[in-house]
């Protein structure tokens, strides 16, 4: 007899929620809960800011900065990573993405602060139908802009 794969914590809520609020929450718990490190990623996705037609969908998943960058000037750091699809409810089809939709809700459900502290990282090979944001976190779990020498270093383009 084989033994099932435990489920994570964010699996097992995530296939509970019901709810346009419970999808928030879980959301939001990624991004606020130091332990949500490298629990599987959670999305949400909507209407608002994009259009009645189409949807914007939105992964989140957090990770060690140090780890995820393999660099140890970011010790100390949490990285969330975010990503973005559009996508036509008539057809089905994916969409350019929307940036600014994006931006909108990193604003609407976490911060200001987080929206415009959040940036592109070059290293993630953005697709035409998929954008990326990377957003720092403190050991308080507030956002912080990457340092001189970490932007130097990996030639981060701040976009906000």
């Amino acid at each position: 007899m084989q033994s099932q794969p435990l489920m994570s914590v964010a699996t097992r809520m995530v296939a509970t929620m019901t709810t346009p609020a419970q999808k928030i929450e879980a959301w939001r718990r990624i991004a606020r809960d130091p332990s949500a490190v490298a629990l599987d990623p959670v999305t949400i996705g909507g209407t608002r800011f994009i259009g009645d037609d189409k949807t914007i969908r939105i992964l989140i998943t957090r990770e060690h900065a140090n780890e995820f960058f393999a660099t140890e000037l970011f010790a100390g750091r949490d990285v969330l990573i975010m990503s973005a699809s559009c996508w036509d409810l008539k057809t089905g089809r994916r969409l350019v993405p929307d940036h600014a939709a994006m931006m909108a809700y990193i604003d609407r459900l976490l911060s200001r602060d987080h929206a415009l502290t959040s940036f592109e990282y070059p290293e993630l090979s953005a697709t035409a139908t998929t954008i990326y944001r990377l957003l720092l976190l403190d050991s308080s779990q507030r956002p912080v802009a990457p340092s001189p020498l970490q932007s130097a270093n990996l030639r981060v383009r701040i976009t906000g």
